[in-house]
């Protein structure tokens, strides 16, 4: 299974943020899913798109954001069909997860995994796009309902009973002395003998199986999943609906879905179907739990961690150098000017100072040209001023003539020049633009109009390379845009500008992973840590607008961590979010991620000015 380098970016959908690495999950469920399809062509086993899965494939024939997983399900002999071969036919190093293989499983469904545990190695990570994980897909069996009322009813009482002992097993609900008559009762209706060595969860689950078994396929007319039916004993699907099924497309693959899908999704979501916003049993429990165990296993890879004291380290100490060297250079200027008329007529200590007034500009000079891409008209100005105090000297030293008021006015005259020049090139106000993605720009493009339109501001785009990360987590091709974004903003190409010398006052980022992405990063130069180092005020715009709607959704919250908790968020003096809603989940998140001792810190990074995207405006 292939998929494009773009598939793995950060993206919103439906308004939910999802990660780059969820996306890489995703991925690896999808793996799963055809390595499971293939097996199922391969013996004539039918099987459907099921929950979230379906929902997504046909509403927007991919994933929905707040579902977590992959969803499938088969009627009852295919499903005893595919477990009789599943081990032998899918890939070294599946496994079935179900109350069959494990004695402590509780669910009447079974769990297609693609490993038992984190793997690094090259080959699992090359198999599975990029995803340590152990990740798979979920497969429900639709068992059939007895015919008549009355052998229906007697068959979900039945299976109450039993489900309900295990839910309370599960929840430590029920007392040893309780368990045990419970256990009894069950012996005596349902005329059984019950092992008391061997796990009592396993026997009353198979138990269950045995009863929604004896209903005759052909004869009967509707189709439930045990553990819904238990739940609500109006959940009943006609068996007509998975006679027959269609293929329609799910990300990058193709999956089967019921023919009649709108009745089996009106069933399921009823009148949500449009609305709902929450899907599934977990809260992305098998992917959010590995990721904290390899956390707590000595680091995970794709996290960021803040370490101790980072946050108040004063990063952006680094002076502006050719900013505060070349004001220091024209306030000795002017100071020698000043002497010059204090000394009148004395020819001596006019000749040294206009000697040092030289020297001093020829440094000036010297600095200016150290730095790519400004100057030019400063440079000009104090060749001008050096020439004049050249021709001056040789005509005081050999006589021809005094140093007069109008000398001293005209020398004052041309450093008023190159002043002038210097605060336009060089001392002025800096504000510089770091995108990298072109497609991204318009979240920024108000901002940079507003500086650009301020005759205050000297004004740079540069757009930053990136790299995609391969499953492995190496890098790949650079990936440069410069030429794709709009015409009327002008570019400066990331290798000729000097941070080291401008210093601009003030940075604006788009990107703020440094290596913590999953797929891709941007050149290491540009990570926020090192930028911090340029500038006065870094200052991280996210470049995606969430549904503010989200921000109240368990879900969508969770998912923000990955974009929140992250080095460009941390390194940044502001934060600029879209509403006040989103700043209080970014608080919050950042609170919980670095310690509440810093609540009052990112109460204060974190501003919100009102922002949004819309059209091309971007954020204004």
């Amino acid at each position: 299974m292939q998929f494009p380098d773009t598939y793995f970016e950060d993206e919103v959908r439906e308004g939910f943020f999802i990660s780059s690495m969820l996306k890489r999950a995703w991925a690896a469920q999808l793996q799963v899913l055809e390595d499971v399809d293939f097996v199922c062509r391969k013996h004539h086993i039918a099987y459907f798109a099921d929950w979230g899965t379906l929902l997504g494939a046909v509403r927007r024939q991919g994933y929905i954001p707040w579902d977590d997983d992959l969803d499938i399900c088969m009627k009852r002999e295919d499903y005893n069909r595919f477990l009789a071969i599943a081990e032998e036919e899918l890939p070294k190093g599946y496994y079935l997860h179900n109350i069959h293989t494990d004695v402590y499983y509780s669910e009447m469904f079974t769990r297609v995994l693609n490993s038992t545990k984190i793997d690094f190695t090259k080959e699992f990570l090359e198999k599975f796009h990029g995803c340590p994980y152990g990740m798979g897909i979920d497969i429900f069996v639709m068992d059939y309902i007895a015919l008549s009322p009355e052998e229906e009813a007697a068959q979900w009482e039945k299976l109450n009973v039993l489900m309900e002992t295990v839910s309370q097993m599960d929840g430590k609900e029920i007392g040893r002395i309780e368990l045990s008559e419970k256990i009894f009762q069950i012996e005596k209706t349902f005329h059984i003998c019950v092992d008391r060595v061997k796990p009592l969860r396993r026997q009353l689950l198979l138990l269950c199986e045995d009863i929604v078994s004896g209903s005759a396929p052909q004869k009967a007319k509707e189709l439930t999943t045990i553990q819904h039916w238990v739940k609500n004993n109006k959940y009943k699907l006609p068996k007509a609906w998975y006679q027959e099924y269609v293929r329609m497309p799910f990300e990058n693959i193709t999956i089967p879905i019921p023919s009649s899908y709108e009745d089996v999704l009106y069933k399921k979501f009823e009148e949500n179907i449009l609305q709902v916003k929450e899907g599934g049993f977990r809260h992305y429990a098998f992917y959010r739990k590995q990721q904290k165990a390899l956390m707590h296993k000595g680091g995970n890879p794709y996290v960021y961690v803040l370490k101790e004291g980072e946050l108040y380290e004063n990063i952006g100490c680094q002076e502006p150098v050719l900013k505060n060297e070349a004001r220091e250079l024209l306030e000795t200027l002017e100071g020698l000017h000043r002497n010059i008329r204090l000394k009148g007529k004395n020819k001596d200590k006019i000749l040294s100072l206009l000697t040092q007034c030289q020297g001093t500009a020829i440094q000036l000079a010297s600095l200016v040209e150290t730095v790519k891409g400004v100057g030019d008209l400063t440079a000009s100005e104090l060749e001008n001023y050096c020439e004049f105090i050249y021709e001056i000297y040789q005509n005081i030293l050999h006589n021809q003539c005094v140093f007069a008021d109008k000398h001293i006015t005209t020398l004052d005259w041309k450093l008023k020049q190159i002043e002038v020049a210097a605060k336009k090139e060089i001392i002025r106000f800096e504000v510089l633009f770091l995108p990298y993605k072109a497609s991204q720009w318009d979240a920024i493009e108000s901002i940079w109009r507003m500086a650009v339109e301020d005759a205050r501001c000297e004004v740079s785009v540069i757009p930053i390379p990136y790299f995609y990360k391969s499953p492995d987590g190496s890098t790949g091709k650079m990936q440069y845009e410069a030429d794709q974004f709009p015409e009327y903003v002008p570019i400066i190409k990331f290798d000729t500008y000097d941070f080291t010398g401008r210093y601009p006052d003030v940075i604006y980022i788009q990107n703020p992973y440094d290596e913590y992405n999953a797929a891709l990063t941007v050149h290491s130069f540009f990570y926020s840590v090192n930028l911090k180092k340029f500038t006065d005020h870094l200052i991280y715009i996210p470049p995606f607008v969430v549904d503010e709607a989200a921000t109240e959704n368990r879900r969508a919250v969770e998912n923000l961590r990955d974009c929140c908790a992250v080095p460009g968020v941390v390194h940044a003096d502001k934060v600029i979010v879209q509403s006040e809603s989103v700043r209080q989940v970014y608080i919050d998140i950042l609170t919980e991620f670095a310690g509440e001792k810093t609540r009052q810190i990112w109460m204060e990074k974190i501003v919100c000015m009102g922002l949004s995207k819309r059209d091309k405006a971007g954020f204004g």
